[in-house]
């Protein structure tokens, strides 16, 4: 369809089917606060092995699409290099996004921009692993702001005691 495979179609209804359990529904609030605080999910009377169970098989089950739609319509084959560590740029995506489906989609989008630019970038004789290491300042930036927006840092004058005689 429009010259991508039908993946990428499959995927984008489900971020929005996923956005929607997530934000409307009983589910999607037990897993927010499961997430925040398992003990207070416990206090409130909710099962938390259950939704814990539950949002580990939704989980699960969209990285085997993920998967299977990679495999099927990009590689057309299945390797064991197949993923390239594409599972730690995954949760790294869905951190920088705050865990929001529909920012998910556009941080995915500039991440992968930034991996297929490394082989680009070795025809112009440069490593391909510089993407690795804008991924790495990417990161390291965004942890700084979120610690100085989060934390803050004060000096104090420190006043010398006089020993005694």
């Amino acid at each position: 369809v429009f010259g991508i495979h039908a993946g990428w179609i499959i995927m984008l209804v489900l971020v929005i089917i996923m956005t929607i359990l997530l934000r409307y529904t009983k589910l999607g609030y037990q897993i927010d606060v499961i997430g925040e605080s398992e003990t207070t999910a416990k206090y409130a009377g909710m099962n938390t092995v259950k939704i814990l169970v539950i949002a580990v098989l939704i989980s699960g089950g969209l990285c085997g699409m993920a998967g299977f739609m990679q495999s099927s319509a990009v590689e057309k084959s299945i390797t064991d290099s197949m993923s390239a560590g594409l599972g730690f740029t995954a949760v790294i995506t869905a951190w920088l996004a705050k865990l929001k489906p529909p920012v998910i989609v556009v941080a995915s989008f500039m991440f992968s921009i930034l991996l297929q630019s490394g082989s680009s970038l070795q025809v112009m004789k440069i490593p391909s692993s510089i993407t690795e290491i804008m991924q790495g300042v990417i990161i390291f930036f965004v942890l700084a702001c979120e610690f100085f927006i989060n934390y803050k840092i004060s000096f104090r004058k420190h006043t010398a005691v006089k020993e005694a005689e």
